[in-house]
């Protein structure tokens, strides 16, 4: 049946007509052209930066950054939200200039003319072309894992010049291509954890990091053309709690509900939120409800685990008692971890005395910790030095 379907497809477009369902559709993309001055990193008028993820402007002397991390008074944060591309001046006497006008706040429309110290730029919302076919997509949503499926794509994209035609077929392996100023999230702070197939994505994890917001990096993973067929979602909710300023759990839940009731999202599988070891109100735990989410059995989503311990893959440190391969510590008062900890605060987290210090070696998954607290999830690996490996379960 699957390949009598690509079968079909392929005979469609080898006799010449015209393919049933493809069409050449457009999606908004944004950007901010540069009026006058100049900007570090950017050059000189007519220089255009693409807004994928947010940007800063930063003082004493205006420059572009995208480092994602926790902004400071003296900035003004340019950043994708589910309304649209919102300008923030970061600090309380803040402000920017858009349209001669001075805003603390406000959401950006195309033309807008933003003045930030001696640089003056416009924000554009512009229609991007993209191909699409719904047929050949459909059959890959229905079939995910058939190889012939995605070839029949492939050949549909390489003919009308779409590069993701190549990324399929392995010709572009590079992923900071197709995600853009978002890379660094994956590669340095490892804020996304991705999974491909096919040149897409196929599941992530979201955390939490700096100044990202849920919704913000929700909107930006799931506007990104090698997203459209994302299986698994995972969002880490108390990463993201705990940085919310404001309203804590129930804050990020309506973040996160605002992009997925309303997001377009015919391949998701599996949806997870958490999770969380501290109990929450049924009213909560309800509260996201993907609308366009076919594939998607009922919810709630929201994990919730009770208990937690660790599993010990390799301990041949002395000790106050030696730990066997194998064995399972169960958590319910913050171990020793070498030269770090595992703490309890409304869930379990790995605290690393001394992340700078290179003499002592603390890894979790493989890369040292980018701070000094970070939330432990279900597989997480701990390794202190070459002796000593534990995976945290829940």
């Amino acid at each position: 049946m699957h390949g009598t379907s690509a079968q079909t497809s392929r005979n469609r477009r080898r006799d010449g007509s015209t393919p049933e369902y493809a069409l050449k559709v457009s999606r908004r993309a944004y950007f901010l052209e540069l009026v006058s001055g100049w900007v570090e990193g950017v050059g000189v008028p007519p220089a255009r930066i693409a807004l994928q993820g947010h940007l800063e402007l930063a003082s004493p002397f205006p420059r572009v950054t995208t480092n994602y991390s926790a902004v400071g008074g003296g900035y003004a944060r340019v950043w994708r939200c589910p309304e649209g591309v919102q300008l923030t001046a970061v600090g309380r006497e803040a402000v920017a200039m858009i349209n001669d006008a001075p805003v603390h706040r406000a959401v950006l429309k195309h033309g807008d003319l933003i003045t930030w110290g001696d640089v003056t730029l416009r924000f554009l919302a512009l229609d991007v072309p993209e191909h699409r076919d719904p047929g050949l997509e459909a059959a890959i949503i229905a079939t995910p894992d058939d190889d012939a499926c995605w070839q029949v794509y492939a050949d549909w994209l390489l003919s009308v010049g779409d590069p993701l035609g190549e990324r399929i077929r392995g010709l572009r392996p590079n992923d900071s291509e197709f995600l853009g100023p978002l890379e660094p999230l994956v590669t340095e702070h490892a804020v996304l954890t991705l999974e491909w197939s096919h040149g897409f994505i196929r599941s992530a994890v979201l955390r939490s990091w700096g100044a990202v917001q849920a919704d913000e990096l929700l909107t930006w993973l799931l506007e990104l053309p090698v997203a459209r067929f994302l299986r698994t979602l995972e969002v880490e909710l108390r990463s993201f709690a705990s940085r919310e300023r404001e309203g804590g759990l129930p804050a990020v839940l309506a973040q996160v509900q605002r992009v997925l009731e309303d997001a377009p999202l015919p391949a998701l599988e599996h949806l997870v939120l958490g999770p969380l070891f501290v109990p929450t109100e049924p009213t909560l735990a309800a509260l996201v409800r993907p609308e366009h989410a076919p594939r998607l059995p009922p919810g709630p989503y929201v994990v919730q685990r009770t208990e937690a311990f660790l599993e010990v893959e390799r301990g041949l440190e002395p000790a106050t008692r030696r730990l066997q391969e194998g064995e399972r510590i169960q958590l319910y008062a913050p171990p020793r971890v070498h030269v770090g900890a595992i703490y309890w605060e409304n869930g379990w987290s790995l605290f690393h005395v001394n992340p700078d210090d290179w003499r002592v070696e603390l890894k979790l998954n493989g890369r040292k910790p980018t701070s000094s607290w970070h939330p432990l999830r279900d597989g997480d690996l701990i390794e202190s030095g070459d002796w000593l490996r534990l995976r945290f379960r829940t």
